[in-house]
């Protein structure tokens, strides 16, 4: 999905309007949500309408609005593949397992979040957490008496939870069990008398039992707590309150998440995560389940549709789009994509007679705006184009395709100065634009001004690493500048990242790069309006035209830490209410709470943790450091705040900065094991692996009974080589915890180095035992009989896995492997090919598919293979193998590897 373009003073100062807005106040971050998503934060808008359900589950208008977000960009369909794939890698991961169940239960997959919290509460029977929220997914699925059981049981495990006496009270009082409910309620009250929510409840209660004088009681002081409550205002929908609309953005009739229980697109969601991938067969396969399912066929005539669209099959694409458009004529989206895919054959006119139907159903249709103005550009009619492609520009702005387009049609019809300004105005707007450092460097080349594109296209490299164009521009420049050496090293990054150079070509835009296409700005306007009741009721309007003027203040961010707070008295339980929220993993109303709590003059220090702990445990690694670094800068001692920062920077792959941040803990951690652990992992990760195991040992003295820390040792002890010390570590971890299945394996890794193969293959079964689908565990058990030789069951071994993990890269090139030991050199290929698909930057496995090519006497083939390799890591022990196979192959000819960086040796 093509997101807005907005600057860093534009990003900061709409963030910060959520800072702006009552924690409570369900509309007003509904209302946020359309605001952000308009302005193509998406990732943002999501949190919003989250927040906005947190507090208000029943509000129908966020809900759909969440549904469309979700449908539009694909958040959890990304979120979720990422998961499993942590869990095949690794059963035994908790962490991912929540996430997973976290991410199934928001998008009303309740089964299957279920499953995954029993698993955790099998293993933990007395996790709280876990049992609240697998109470809260029967609850969602209509299982009230499951609900009530698992809420009762988090009750006998922890009496003094409030939040758990609330669910009990809402769900009996929703039974008609009035007495039991208020019993409850008061109780949640008792434990903390600032919950908004139970008086609410408990003002329907009373009002249904005849009390009107207590229910009056708790609805005021219900208003006191929550003044956003009695609030009535235009809530903000996306699909404009309109059923039409809502199907045209999801393409279901039913505006909810979930079907019976079951999500309605679950195979659709899937296919389309793995087509985003490039796994167009395995995307093909989930279609098709999704159709055996009774999933929407429209839907799935669309994503097939566009599958085909994506892999050059015109003549399937065109099939589909026909039946589609059969059914739905008037969608211009249809008839624009209908025309790319015989624009891409060639037949321009039928392309076009399709772009303009586009065109007829909706004149301000941008993308087809744009296609028409490609379509001019292949017809030479340079006029025509830069008509088209500036009605794409007026009709959409930030349509930076067709900005991009413009651009090179000018180039290409030598008005240079023109496509100079204009990348200069994209720079302008962006300074981060790659694509536009490139077109500006490109640009300056052509005006002969070498030293200016040199510098272009090195900002459009900084910009992005991975961007091949602009690293080949560079690297011609540079050879014509003289530094050949420069030179030579650019053409090898490039090579790596794309070892096909393409001149500049136009593009033609279609609704799956811009998933949000034609909804880029719809009226805010909602018809309906909810009307003020009662002369206590005030108004909220939010008038976007407002935010606009925001934007002239640039250099406004979020409020630091008031450090001053400290000095006020501050009730103790301002925060409990948040901590509680967080603890049982109701990330939303948590951040509400600790908001809340600041701005009723709380310790801000103290506020700023708890919002940091909560993106972080949702995985939000970028905005949990900056919360933790604000709580650090107003408090640099305070030890939560630098293990805070340092675990985000961990995450966030930045060791050195870890490493430094963690030496500032290690004198203030004193006697906490967590924070020990931390500066341990920083240290060891950072290259300090010495000094991390004299910091792990001193958390092995505080807690001699924790196999956590036993492991930690052991990774340290490896690190710096000392392996004795490693597996009595590792050791003492499973003597201390025999079911912890990774210890197990890591140590016999260890013993199958040491040719300890028997003790290893004990250690390994074991742990598979434990946990049949450990994907680690096996992979190291294959290896372990790969080098013993039990080529047949390595076979056996690697194909029963993958049936369950069918894209393990590791698993296929160790397949690949056995099966060339066993002679069957075409299924090994098959592996291997399979293996380099999904990770094309394997050495082993180019290698081995060099070989095998090379024993076919496919030699042109192998030599490609062995160039592959050599560009990708030249320095290594197995491209010094592929210069020799390269040698052997051409009879001892050096400098015949076509593309072979010189001096080589291939």
């Amino acid at each position: 999905m093509a997101k807005a373009v907005h600057s860093e003073g534009d990003l900061r100062v709409l963030r910060a309007l959520s800072n702006r807005i009552d924690p409570g106040d369900a509309g007003a971050f509904n209302n946020l949500g359309v605001v952000y998503y308009q302005k193509g934060l998406f990732e943002e808008s999501i949190e919003q309408f989250r927040r906005a359900l947190a507090i208000d589950p029943k509000m129908e208008v966020a809900r759909r609005n969440l549904d469309i977000a979700y449908h539009q960009t694909g958040f959890y369909d990304r979120q979720i593949a990422g998961l499993l794939e942590r869990l095949r890698g690794d059963e035994s991961d908790d962490d991912a397992r929540m996430k997973l169940a976290e991410a199934y239960l928001q998008t009303g997959r309740a089964d299957d979040a279920i499953g995954h919290y029993e698993t955790l509460i099998a293993k933990r029977p007395g996790d709280v957490q876990v049992l609240v929220k697998l109470g809260t997914a029967e609850k969602s699925r209509g299982e009230l008496k499951k609900a009530i059981d698992w809420f009762e049981r988090a009750r006998r495990v922890d009496p003094e939870r409030p939040l758990v006496y609330l669910q009990l009270g809402e769900i009996l009082y929703n039974q008609g069990m009035n007495e039991e409910a208020i019993a409850h309620l008061r109780k949640a009250l008792k434990l903390n008398p600032a919950i908004a929510e139970a008086h609410h409840l408990l003002s329907f209660v009373y009002g249904d039992i005849g009390d009107t004088e207590r229910a009056s009681q708790h609805a005021q002081r219900a208003a006191e707590l929550n003044p956003a409550a009695t609030k009535a205002q235009t809530n903000l929908s996306l699909d404009r309150y309109s059923s039409a609309r809502y199907v045209e953005l999801t393409g279901s009739e039913d505006p909810t998440l979930s079907t019976d229980g079951k999500q309605a697109f679950a195979h659709y969601s899937l296919g389309v995560a793995f087509r985003a991938r490039g796994l167009y067969e395995e995307a093909r396969r989930e279609f098709q389940r999704g159709r055996e399912a009774g999933e929407d066929e429209a839907l799935l005539d669309q994503a097939e549709a566009e599958l085909a669209l994506l892999e050059g099959d015109a003549e399937g694409a065109l099939r589909r789009y026909d039946k589609l458009l059969a059914a739905t004529p008037e969608s211009p989206k249809l008839w624009n994509e209908r025309g790319v895919t015989v624009h891409q054959v060639g037949r321009l006119d039928e392309a076009e007679e399709c772009y303009n139907r586009a065109l007829r159903i909706d004149s301000g249709y941008a993308l087809a705006w744009n296609n028409v103005g490609v379509l001019n550009a292949h017809r030479v009619d340079t006029a025509a184009a830069e008509r088209a492609l500036r009605r794409a520009l007026d009709a959409r702005p930030e349509l930076d395709d067709a900005r991009l387009n413009l651009g090179l049609l000018w180039m290409k019809n030598g008005r240079h100065d023109a496509a100079l300004q204009l990348y200069s105005d994209m720079l302008r707007a962006d300074p981060q634009r790659a694509d536009a450092w490139n077109g500006l460097g490109s640009a300056l080349i052509a005006l002969g001004q070498l030293e200016e594109a040199r510098n272009a296209f090195a900002r459009s490299v900084e910009a992005n690493p991975n961007y091949p164009p602009a690293r080949y521009n560079l690297s011609f420049v540079l050879a014509r500048l003289g530094d050949h050496a420069g030179a030579l090293r650019e053409t090898k990054a490039a090579l790596e990242l794309d070892p096909y150079y393409t001149a500049p070509r136009y593009k033609l835009s279609i609704d799956l790069q811009y998933e949000a296409g034609d909804v880029w700005a719809p009226e805010l306007a909602a018809p309906e309006r909810v009307e003020p009741r009662g002369p206590g009721v005030r108004d909220f309007r939010f008038d976007p035209g407002e935010l606009e003027s925001v934007f002239q203040e640039l250099d406004v961010g979020e409020e630091a830490p008031d450090e001053a707070a400290e000095e006020r008295p501050v009730a103790e339980d301002l925060f409990a209410l948040a901590r509680d929220y967080l603890a049982n993993g109701m990330y939303e109303r948590a951040l509400a709470e600790a908001t809340h709590g600041v701005r009723e003059g709380g310790d801000a220090v103290e506020g700023a943790l708890i919002i940091g702990e909560t993106y972080f445990q949702r995985g939000l690694h970028g905005e949990a450091l900056e919360r933790f670094r604000k709580a650090r800068a107003a408090r640099p001692d305070d030890t939560n705040a630098l293990a805070g920062v340092t675990r985000c920077l961990l995450q966030l792959d930045r060791l050195d900065e870890a490493r430094e941040v963690a030496e500032e803990l290690q004198p203030l951690a004193g006697a906490n094991v967590e924070h020990l652990l931390i500066v341990g992992e920083a240290l060891t990760r950072a290259g300090e692996a010495k000094r991390a195991v004299e910091v792990l040992d001193a958390a092995a003295q505080l807690a001699p009974a924790d196999p956590v820390v036993h492991r930690h040792v052991a990774q340290a002890a490896l690190a710096v080589g000392n392996r004795r010390r490693a597996k009595d570590a590792y050791r003492k971890a499973i003597a201390d915890d025999p079911d912890f299945a990774a210890a197990r394996v890591e140590l016999g890794r260890i013993l199958i180095d040491e040719g300890a193969y028997r003790e290893a293959e004990g250690e390994i079964q074991q742990a598979l035992e434990l946990m049949p689908t450990y994907a680690e565990a096996s992979l190291v058990l294959a290896d372990l009989m790969a080098r013993q030789g039990r080529t047949r069951e390595t076979i056996n071994l690697l194909a029963g896995m993958l049936q369950s993990q069918p894209y393990n890269p590791e698993a296929l090139e160790l397949l690949g492997e056995s099966l060339a030991k066993e002679g069957r050199r075409r299924d090994a290929e098959q592996a291997l090919l399979r293996a380099v698909r999904f990770d094309p930057e394997r050495p082993t496995a180019l290698l081995r598919l060099g070989e095998l090519a090379g024993e076919s006497g496919r030699y042109r083939e192998a030599l490609g293979y062995w160039r592959r390799l050599i560009e990708l890591d030249p320095d290594s022990e197995v491209a010094a193998r592929a210069r020799i196979q390269a040698r052997m192959t051409l009879g001892g000819a050096q400098g015949s590897l076509e593309g072979a960086p010189t001096g080589s040796g291939a």
